[in-house]
């Protein structure tokens, strides 16, 4: 960590918040590592103006333990493999509506692996019926960032965070980090002499600095300090 008066300064502007990110099957809920958690999938839309019957959301590997929550529709129904994990959660209804016009929620409460600073991944099967009982079936399974240009259909998705506490916390990153939104709600963020936030303000402060570097992605094995 570098730079008390660069410090003293981030002490006072406030912290930015995390927003979600828009996606067709968009997940809310802040996951925590090595913790259960309640996290919601929404679905924003039918199938091309059809009305959503049936939504399937496929379990990571790294997800060991996952419990349904009642939904609009009733209860959701587990999918287990020959082991008995559970690796889909699946909720349907039985009548479509005439139109294309309402917004779904189903929840679940998973356990997220001790992998922080990482993503899961989340893939959705979506199946939407019309009035004649015909089913359009859509697979929202691309893996990879929604700004990728590869990333056509993409899979519902949530970014692990840390156990943290109130004040400097350190971490050692255990992958290549190149998505620094993870940190976005950290008043400031040091790896050796490199410094990020969120903020307007504190970024100033740092591209200013002459000895701190604007820090822009973190590479596995990186030692990590950041305030919250």
């Amino acid at each position: 960590m570098k730079k008390t008066g660069l410090l003293v300064i981030a002490l006072g502007l406030a912290g930015a918040f995390v927003g979600a990110a828009q996606a067709h099957i968009g997940v809310e809920g802040r996951l925590t590592a090595d913790s259960s958690t309640i996290v919601t999938f929404g679905v924003s839309h039918g199938c091309e103006g059809l009305d959503t019957v049936r939504v399937r959301i496929e379990m990571p590997e790294t997800v060991t333990s996952v419990r349904g929550l009642t939904s609009a529709w009733g209860e959701g129904t587990a999918e287990s493999d020959g082991t008995g994990r559970i690796v889909a959660f699946i909720f349907e209804k039985e009548t479509a509506r005439a139109v294309d016009d309402q917004y779904y929620q189903f929840s679940l409460r998973v356990r997220a692996p001790a992998a922080p600073f990482t993503t899961l991944y989340f893939p959705v099967t979506q199946t939407c019926r019309n009035a004649e009982g015909v089913e359009t079936v859509v697979e929202w399974d691309d893996v990879g960032a929604h700004d990728d240009p590869a990333v056509v259909s993409p899979a519902a998705s949530a970014v692990i965070f840390p156990v943290r506490t109130m004040g400097w916390n350190r971490y050692v990153a255990p992958d290549h980090v190149h998505d620094l939104s993870v940190f976005d709600d950290a008043r400031i963020v040091w790896v050796g002499t490199a410094a990020y936030s969120a903020n307007v303000e504190t970024t100033a402060l740092i591209e200013s600095d002459p000895d701190v570097e604007l820090l822009t992605e973190i590479h596995t094995d990186d030692e990590i300090w950041v305030l919250y």
